[in-house]
């Protein structure tokens, strides 16, 4: 049988404001939300200290970048993978949807994350099973 239209999940559009994490700012965040999945994307930038690339290969200390709105968080207890957005180079990070926590875990290319740079990131995420 045909499921109607009206019977699928309800995405509503997250109004309020993420966290930035020390050292970074928000440049920009979208996102919406079910009762299961979010789907967001978030530019922040590099606002003090550059974020050193340890051996030349991408790989730093995982680093938060900012803690999702109330409305984002889910029971989901792991790292979800997101991807690179629109903004700045390729990178790996994760989303956690038990704490909200936007977390950088890999660059692509050796360069050091410079003051000022933006890295956008986001993804479709399963927040609560």
């Amino acid at each position: 049988a045909e499921r109607a239209l009206s019977t699928g999940p309800r995405w509503a559009e997250v109004t309020s404001s993420p966290a930035a994490a020390a050292n970074w700012s928000i440049v920009s965040f979208d996102a919406h939300v079910s009762a299961t999945m979010l789907q967001f994307l978030i530019v922040v930038q590099r606002t003090t200290s550059t974020v050193t690339v340890p051996d030349g290969t991408g790989n730093i200390t995982n680093e938060t970048v900012a803690t999702l709105p109330a409305e984002c968080v889910g029971t989901v207890t792991y790292g979800i993978p997101i991807s690179a957005g629109s903004t700045g180079r390729g990178v790996f990070a994760t989303y956690v949807p038990s704490s909200g926590l936007v977390r950088l875990n890999a660059l692509a290319g050796p360069d050091d994350i410079a003051i000022a740079e933006q890295l956008s990131l986001g993804g479709t995420v399963l927040i609560r099973p």
